[in-house]
């Protein structure tokens, strides 16, 4: 899963690449999508990319909140239908063997 603060601090570094590479003189890179303007344009949709990770990520953190809700009730029965089983003594009460 995405980390907001982390991805934001990705950005960050790569800001900090797109003003190194800005203020070299000599930067010419042979490959169009390496030039300045390509690169801002990478870092505006990196940064539209993080910012909408909340709106895309809640409607799934909805119905896993409401699948926690249904579910919470079933461990104690789950655990009390196990304790009934052991108490019954079934795995002692093995059918024996047709001849």
């Amino acid at each position: 899963m995405a980390n907001e603060a982390g991805d934001m601090k990705t950005l960050g570094n790569f800001s900090k690449l797109i003003e190194l590479v800005s203020v070299n003189a000599d930067y010419n890179p042979a490959n169009q999508a390496l030039t300045v303007a390509s690169l801002n344009a990478k870092k505006t949709a990196g940064y539209a990319a993080v910012s909408d990770v909340g709106a895309k990520q809640s409607p799934s953190k909805a119905a896993i909140n409401d699948r926690q809700v249904e579910f919470e009730d079933l461990r104690p029965v789950v655990t009390r239908a196990g304790n009934v089983l052991r108490a019954s003594t079934a795995d002692e009460c093995k059918p024996q063997a047709q001849e």
